[in-house]
């Protein structure tokens, strides 16, 4: 295998994590478990499992379950490695809620993991100088005792559901679990915030509108966006 086969895109990268995620929670791991923690159709995800496949990161015949290499193993815990590490730098360094911290290394470890020593020494650095942290922290106003930011509320999630679970009524739209059905929703016009109303939820499809938008989603990519009731 060469140099180039190793070096994974982002998008095939989260295929492989999904893959070990589940590989870790269960015995067996199909096709649809992939599409539906992805949000994606089954035939996109068949593409992107055979290039894993070719790659020796999988293995997977048709109609059986999806197995990971040792390859692929070790591959998904240096992609999980890298994104601690920066998840790590960026709540130490960036103002903003876990949540939204998540999606961003999500979006863009793969371009950053070139720099991770820098990542791993400027944390080394302030773990050591806890004094200039502090001074930093005060200045970002973040709470450096606690490590926790103070500008932000942190988001009441007992109200929080996932869009396959709602019924009727209008909601708004809290945040996406998947970087990829928000990339989806964005391009069809629905983003972050958003008030929408859900017309029906049935026949594994939630029918969901916006102004005069109609959108059909499955149950598999609707669990992706969570959403709150408009009370």
């Amino acid at each position: 295998m060469t140099e180039n086969e190793y070096n994974l895109t982002p998008g095939l990268e989260d295929y492989l994590l999904a893959v070990n995620k589940l590989n870790q929670e269960k015995k067996t791991v199909r096709l649809k478990d992939i599409s539906a923690i992805i949000g994606v159709t089954n035939a996109s995800a068949t593409s992107a499992i055979s290039q894993l496949v070719e790659r020796g990161f999988l293995r997977h015949s048709p109609y059986e379950y999806i197995e990971i290499t040792p390859l692929g193993v070790a591959y998904a815990e240096e992609i999980s490695k890298r994104r601690k590490i920066i998840t790590e730098f960026f709540n130490k360094f960036i103002n903003l809620q876990s949540n939204e911290i998540e999606k961003i290394v999500c979006k863009i470890e793969h371009y950053l993991s070139p720099f991770l020593s820098d990542f791993e020494k400027t944390i080394e650095f302030f773990e050591k100088n806890k004094d200039c942290y502090e001074k930093l922290a005060k200045h970002l106003n973040f709470d450096s005792t606690l490590n926790n930011k103070v500008k932000q509320p942190e988001i009441d999630t007992s109200r929080i559901i996932p869009l396959a679970d709602a019924s009727k009524g209008r909601y708004r739209i809290k945040y996406f679990s998947g970087y990829r059905i928000e990339l989806r929703l964005k391009q069809m016009g629905i983003l972050l915030s958003d008030e929408i109303e859900v017309l029906s939820n049935q026949s594994g499809q939630v029918l969901i509108a916006k102004d005069t938008l109609r959108i059909g989603l499955g149950r598999g990519a609707a669990h992706h966006v969570m959403i709150e009731k408009i009370l």
